[in-house]
């Protein structure tokens, strides 16, 4: 009875290994293929997309907006406001198309 059971709980553990391993593989796909859509959409073309667009999300601390790129999650830029988080992003990085999105889909 007891390698029933332990050979049940070894091809669960399996599964949820490889169940996690498809959806980390699936969202990052699905990402990837979401920035082409929104920069085709805007009429830019393949290299273009890779080039010029970066998806990002925005956090708020305290009274803080801190803005991040989804995909590695490293720091762009921050301020009280939004509008004021747009121009200081922009500054930071004058030829970039950003793109936002939710930060419960980052790309952890």
């Amino acid at each position: 009875m007891e390698i029933i059971l332990a050979i049940i709980k070894f091809i669960g553990t399996a599964f949820m290994i490889v169940s996690t391993i498809f959806v980390v593989v699936f969202v990052h796909i699905f990402l990837k293929n979401l920035k082409i859509e929104m920069a085709r959409s805007q009429g830019l073309d393949q290299d273009s997309i890779n080039k010029t667009s970066m998806l990002v999300y925005i956090e708020k601390i305290g009274e803080i907006l801190y803005m991040y790129d989804k995909m590695t999650n490293s720091f762009i830029a921050q301020s009280r406001t939004e509008e004021e988080l747009w121009k200081n992003a922009e500054l930071r990085c004058p030829d970039i198309n950003f793109i936002l999105t939710d930060p419960k889909d980052a790309g952890k």
